[in-house]
């Protein structure tokens, strides 16, 4: 979102650390700058595909109510 431009964060770490302040998940309450910076290097393939589940999904919502 950042590339893209959704995000206007000066640095990454200014990102991770509104996402630390601001998001949660639906396993944990707190999620941490610092293993936010290892997994945007490191990302797993499950996480992907969720990413893209994800965001297919909100395409569909978006066309179905245009």
């Amino acid at each position: 979102m950042h590339e893209l431009g959704l995000i206007t964060a000066k640095s990454q770490w200014d990102m991770f650390r509104f996402v630390q302040e601001n998001i949660s998940s639906k396993k944990t309450d707190t999620i941490y700058a610092h293993r936010l910076n290892n997994k945007y290097y490191n990302v797993e393939g499950a996480t992907k595909t969720s990413i893209k589940e994800l965001l297919l999904r909100m395409l569909h919502h978006i066309n179905t109510y245009k």
